[in-house]
């Protein structure tokens, strides 16, 4: 049943395309409304704590039209579908997930459902590996989701400068 395989059952119902990217699971609604308001990019790293990928989204890149963004263009965390650290054990994660930052410490967004997912279990562990290297810089939320954007430690600071002369 297309509903048991999430928003990638949605995008197999839609049918062929040519383009590969009008057969990604589409970031609509109110998913693509926070998106919007939190003024995500095309190039913004975004990783779900869900069992799938970032869907696609569109984002403005030119004054021509939109670009459809394609999932896990950039990922800022090891778990692209965060689902992919379910089967290992807590301390392995924290390991993983702090040796990934160690060696590539890059910004990006965390979106988090309201409703947790059984199967992902307990994440406030990521909170805490996050912390150690990362600021959270702004904080978005909707019905369904909130999104997080999280900067480096010696990044952050820079963003808050700038943010405030935007004021």
């Amino acid at each position: 049943e297309p509903k048991s395989l999430g928003p990638f059952g949605t995008a197999l119902l839609r049918g062929y395309s040519s383009r590969i990217s009008d057969g990604l699971p589409r970031a609509d609604g109110d998913l693509g409304r926070l998106f919007a308001s939190a003024g995500v990019g095309a190039d913004d790293a975004v990783i779900a704590i869900s069992r799938f990928p970032v869907p696609a989204f569109d984002s403005s890149t030119t004054d021509a039209g939109r670009t459809r963004r394609p999932p896990g263009a950039a990922a800022w965390l090891p778990a692209l579908p965060f689902a992919l650290l379910t089967p290992i054990a807590e301390s392995r994660r924290r390991t993983y997930v702090r040796r990934f930052l160690a060696r590539r410490p890059v910004s990006g967004w965390l979106l988090v459902p309201k409703q947790p997912d059984e199967l992902l279990g307990d994440v406030a562990w990521m909170d805490d590996e996050l912390a150690r290297t990362h600021d959270a810089t702004r904080r978005f939320e909707s019905a369904e989701w909130t999104l997080i954007r999280y900067d480096e430690h010696r990044r952050a600071p820079a963003v808050r400068a700038r943010e405030e002369r935007a004021r």
